[in-house]
């Protein structure tokens, strides 16, 4: 249940979104209408939330205040008595909120200092019944004084541990451990040390060995903060211990690369984003393309360009703008100015290319923003296929190659792509795209039953995920479950609608999410 229900017009998104990031940093659960699923009714679930929500905060502006959705939610809660306001703009509220307490939060960067998020977070705090303010931040430990975030971050790998002695007549061990140590110095934001003590993370193992079989226990720790942060468990047959060693060292490093990112990215949380570094705000813009909506593309798009003014050879800022600016290309409506926007699209490519080509991660996202723009993807193509030379356990590399396949209608092998980006890291943070992906491949292979839960499971963890939606309505469709395809075709958000007509989905994907929106319209008919 999300105890905070946030209602905002949609021209002030980024606000909505910074007020979200600061409550929940806060530790308060919060609920934004970028998270309906699309195939539940928009209405059903506003109201659902609405109703089971503590605190309602009700971002006013100009075109609130002209918003029926926005004056019927607030006046839901000011029925209900649990409504908090705060205005953006400062524009004339409607009546009867002119009479109610109003926060003024116009400029307001996410400053939890300044008195009007103070009246704002004072309140929610007293809905919620909290006898003393929430957390700030919300994490498990506090973050000592001083604590930064460096560009790069050290990593310690401890020799691995055998209690029994089993294996201490054998190279296993020192193999693996070789195999780790080089596979994580692949990674351009990781540096592996030799000292414990000077690394901000320590990765240790211990290995137990019966017969044939060995069971390795991995954990990776905060050494600032004494908090482990990632344990994994593998139980592998030493048929072929090098094959072994490559397995788990792949599936290890890239987890541990997810982790660091992850709690890195948490440590930052609440923070102004006037006071971000070039990576901090990398890092936050790494958080929020998961997301998947065409509503995240706006605070992508903010972030990089505030990492790139700050550093304008960031390149992970410039890959990561070229792709916000992909993603408008790939959303782009009747009344776009798509040229303008393509030759900005064009300029930030060439610039990220320009300042760094050795940094697999740059490339891949250049390869992802070019398949977005239906640029060149005979060069997008090249730079996914260095990427993953460069760093095969690098996850998000075999998800944007498979995306590439997938666009030139190579099903099987785009699918057999994304199933490595999951081995390699079963709880990837890229899953809002990867599974939506796998799902397409699945339609276009004629595996539709599999393709509607796959395409589901990636709906609800990106519920504004508009390739995910396709993927679902032409599962829905050709497996005979038309009436379902219109429910999901009903919710989704029109603006997007510019990914239907693209490249994004190979030939024979296309024609199948073509004939799947005419079954829709003819049954529409009927």
């Amino acid at each position: 249940m999300s105890h905070v229900f946030i209602s905002y017009a949609r021209a002030t998104a980024k606000q909505a979104q910074q007020v979200a990031a600061v409550l929940r940093s806060q530790g308060h659960e919060v609920w934004l209408d970028d998270a309906i699923p699309a195939h539940r009714p928009y209405a059903e679930v506003i109201e659902e939330r609405l109703r089971e929500a503590k605190a309602v905060v009700v971002i006013w502006s100009e075109d609130a205040a002209k918003s029926e959705w926005v004056r019927s939610e607030a006046d839901r809660a000011r029925v209900a008595r649990k409504l908090v306001q705060l205005t953006v703009d400062g524009a004339a509220l409607p009546m009867p909120f002119d009479q109610i307490q109003c926060a003024h939060l116009v400029d307001w960067q996410g400053d939890r200092t300044a008195a009007g998020w103070k009246q704002v977070a004072a309140s929610v705090a007293t809905l919620l019944g909290d006898s003393i303010p929430a957390r700030e931040p919300a994490q498990p430990l506090p973050i000592p004084p001083g604590s930064v975030t460096p560009d790069i971050y050290t990593v310690a790998v401890a020799p691995f541990t055998d209690p029994a002695g089993a294996i201490a007549s054998d190279d296993f061990a020192e193999g693996l451990f070789v195999e780790i140590t080089m596979a994580l110095s692949r990674f351009p934001v990781l540096q592996v040390v030799d000292s414990a003590p000077t690394a901000r993370y320590l990765l240790g193992a211990n290995i137990q060995r019966s017969g044939p079989r060995v069971r390795i226990n991995f954990q990776l720790r905060d050494t600032e903060r004494g908090e482990r942060i990632w344990v994994e468990r593998f139980d592998r047959v030493l048929e072929d211990p090098f094959a072994v060693q490559d397995d788990v060292a792949g599936v290890v490093v890239s987890s541990v690369e997810t982790a660091i990112l992850g709690h890195e990215t948490r440590r930052i949380a609440g923070k102004p984003v006037t006071s971000l570094s070039p990576h901090q705000l990398w890092l936050r813009s790494r958080e929020t393309i998961r997301r998947a909506g065409l509503a995240q593309i706006d605070e992508i798009e903010a972030l990089s360009e505030a990492a790139v003014a700050l550093n304008p050879t960031y390149g992970r800022g410039l890959a990561f703008l070229a792709t916000a600016l992909g993603f408008r290309l790939a959303f782009a409506g009747p009344n776009a100015d798509v040229a303008a926007l393509r030759a900005r699209f064009t300029d930030t490519v060439n610039r990220a290319m320009v300042v760094e080509t050795d940094d697999a991660e740059v490339l891949v996202f250049v390869a992802e923003a070019l398949l977005l723009a239906e640029a060149d993807l005979v060069v997008a193509r090249a730079l996914v296929d260095r990427a993953v030379n460069m760093n095969p356990a690098l996850s998000v590399g075999w998800d944007v190659s498979g995306n590439i396949r997938m666009q030139s209608g190579e099903y099987e092998v785009a699918l057999a792509h994304y199933e490595r980006c999951l081995r390699l890291d079963p709880k990837s943070p890229w899953r809002t795209y990867v599974w939506p992906s796998m799902a397409g491949c699945l339609v276009a292979m004629g595996r539709f039953d599999e393709a509607i839960v796959l395409a589901k499971q990636g709906l609800q963890i990106g519920p504004n995920n508009p390739w995910a939606a396709a993927s679902l309505i032409a599962a829905l469709a050709h497996s005979g479950r038309v009436a379902e395809a219109r429910v999901a075709l009903a919710q989704f958000d029109p603006r997007q609608a510019g990914v239907l007509r693209s490249s994004h989905f190979g030939p024979k994907l296309s024609r199948f999410i073509d004939e799947a929106l005419r079954m829709t319209e003819a049954q529409k008919q009927e």
